[in-house]
């Protein structure tokens, strides 16, 4: 039970952070989320949707965590954006690990009749389906649920078991996550992935090591487990088979999303998102 209540606060945590950005004018808006907030606890909704609460919450936290907001909005807009790209360049099948309160599948009309397969521990799954259930009235055909725990699971033999076809090249997602996992479990995804077929994309946000305190991050509700420095990046992929095509940092962020919206916030410098590829 502890380990689903430290998961659970810090999907919420991040969740909450994320429906707020369906309060932003639409102009100004990084990305359009309008089922996320669906999901959130009562108490968590509340907080979104009342706008003296909210305002107060989100600056509270902002004086407390600078530039995490920012790191997160920005990041939810590139999966966008990269998983957006990937299926009009082809690919049909989508793999999100350590899906959460992910709702790609149920708001990008570019995912609509993909096969979407979702990964995350069984009771965290069973939450989401439970809430989506009540407001979709049922679940998606396309998408396969795939109960997992990272780190003692095998995911091959669990895609496989779902129905992901080894042929198909695939594109995975894997946001806010790998810093949680234990090093063997990250370097058993990065194995899978680079055994699929040529075209498959991995996308993926990790957190720097040089910028993070290992005495704070096993402190944290969630420890921190695989931390990694962009320098040695390239080299870590290659050797396992990936090409790192892209290695985009809080000030890429800034220029890419930010700065033309004319929208003034930070990014925490603790974070980047990484895309390679089979070749």
């Amino acid at each position: 039970m502890a380990i689903w209540v430290r998961q659970g606060r810090t999907a919420y945590g991040a969740g909450v952070v994320k429906a707020r950005e369906t309060f932003v004018p639409e102009p100004l808006r990084l990305f359009n989320d309008p089922i996320l907030i669906d999901l959130l606890p009562a108490r968590v909704r509340f907080v979104a949707r009342h706008r003296w609460v909210r305002e107060f919450t989100t600056a509270r936290r902002e004086r407390g965590a600078p530039g995490v907001r920012g790191w997160l909005l920005c990041r939810v807009r590139y999966f966008d954006d990269a998983v957006t790209a990937a299926t009009r360049r082809g690919l049909r099948t989508v793999v999100i690990l350590g899906a959460g309160l992910d709702t790609r599948a149920y708001r990008l009309p570019e995912l609509a009749g993909l096969d979407v397969f979702e990964v995350d521990l069984p009771w965290v799954q069973k939450s989401k389906k439970m809430r989506l259930k009540r407001l979709l009235g049922a679940l998606p055909a396309t998408i396969r649920y795939v109960p997992l725990d990272f780190n003692t699971g095998n995911l091959e033999l669990a895609l496989a078991g779902a129905g992901l076809d080894a042929k198909e090249p695939t594109i995975f997602l894997l946001e806010g996550v790998i810093q949680y996992l234990q090093p063997e479990a990250v370097h058993s995804i990065l194995r899978i992935v680079a055994a699929r077929p040529k075209g498959t994309e991995l996308v993926f946000s990790y957190t720097r090591r040089k910028v993070a305190d290992p005495r704070r991050a096993q402190r944290m509700s969630e420890p921190w487990h695989f931390l990694i420095d962009p320098s040695e990046l390239q080299a870590f992929l290659a050797r396992r088979g990936l090409v790192l095509r892209e290695d985009v940092g809080p000030q890429d962020l800034i220029e890419r999303y930010l700065r033309p919206l004319g929208r003034e916030l930070t990014v925490a410098d603790y974070g980047r998102i990484a895309r390679a590829v089979v070749e």
